[in-house]
């Protein structure tokens, strides 16, 4: 291969190369636009996107956020119920603490008892109904002996009142001699009705608070006099000793019909309680004893008839007892 081959070749090698470039160069030209345009496309698309995207997060956020609200402020109210019944009863324990204790009475006995009588189904079962409603009954035992305590003591705590007022001082005075010198429940709650008025909170909204732990009609009178009294005017003093008469002599009544009516009472409580004992003690004892009689396909039935029956009883005999003056 002489000089002059070697030189067509690289030449034509040149302009193969110049015309390869030549034609990218051209196509890149002719595709820029095309390419800008689905840049900008992208760009857009990218952007709506991004925006649905936070919109979606923004809306996925409110939605748990009104989850989270709304799941404190269930926890919120409910922590404020138990709270208020706590307060009612004068148990010094937390929502928390009484929660967690009403838990493991509703699942601890009834758990050891599926554990240690596995054949018995029906024991779990009044444990946990035990557990369930026991905490509830101790609350609210607690606050009618915590109210009907306070009744009696109300009539001699409007009396060192009435001496209060008439001796020179004011009402609000005469609830801190009230909260010294008596004894609780009553005690305890005028001091912390005072306390109450030493953080802020007035005269009308520490009665009403009073009124609201403490489950009285006589306690409500007083409150709706005193209340009265403070817009119209009129002598306290006067008011309060008609209402403690007014309240000993109800209490005198109370006392009359409770022994007039005992024996009553006593024989509802007997004949409530006596099929319920009887059945539950015979289901611990002997299950296959009690379950024949829910073989028969009428024996449902009839117990249902029987529980019925000892309910209209039982609902009767209290109403005749519970006598309202």
């Amino acid at each position: 291969m002489n000089g002059l081959q070697i030189s067509l070749y690289g030449l034509v090698i040149v302009y193969m190369i110049s015309f390869f470039a030549f034609a990218v160069f051209v196509l890149e030209k002719i595709t820029e636009t095309q390419r800008l345009v689905s840049r900008r496309i992208d760009s857009v698309t990218d952007r709506k996107r991004q925006e649905e995207l936070k919109k979606q997060k923004k809306k996925r956020e409110k939605s748990k956020n009104r989850k989270n609200n709304l799941n404190e402020g269930i926890f919120a109210t409910i922590g404020e119920a138990i709270f208020d019944e706590l307060m009612a009863a004068n148990i010094l324990m937390k929502p928390e603490e009484f929660a967690i204790i009403w838990i493991l009475m509703a699942f601890g006995p009834s758990f050891l008892a599926l554990l240690l009588f596995p054949s018995n189904p029906f024991l779990p079962g009044v444990f946990a109904v035990a557990g369930v409603g026991g905490p509830i009954l101790f609350v609210k035992k607690k606050q009618s002996d915590r109210a009907r305590a306070f009744d009696n003591q109300l009539s001699d705590a409007l009396l060192i009142c009435c001496n209060c007022l008439r001796s020179g001082l004011t009402f609000s005075q005469a609830m801190e001699n009230i909260a010294d010198e008596m004894e609780d429940p009553i005690g305890t709650e005028f001091k912390r009705a005072c306390n109450e008025m030493n953080y802020g909170a007035n005269l009308d909204e520490v009665l009403n608070n009073m009124v609201e732990r403490i489950d009285s009609a006589d306690l409500m009178l007083t409150v709706a006099a005193v209340s009265v009294q403070r817009q119209t005017g009129g002598n306290l003093s006067q008011i309060l000793e008609v209402i403690s008469e007014t309240i000993r002599e109800r209490l005198k009544i109370k006392g009359e019909i409770k022994t007039l009516t005992g024996q009553g009472r006593a024989s509802g409580m007997i004949i409530g309680m006596l099929p319920i004992v009887v059945a539950a003690f015979l289901m611990v004892l002997n299950p296959s004893y009690m379950m024949k009689l829910f073989e028969a396909k009428s024996a449902v039935y009839l117990v249902g008839g029987c529980v019925l029956s000892e309910m209209i009883g039982f609902i009767c005999i209290f109403k005749i007892v519970n006598i309202k003056y």
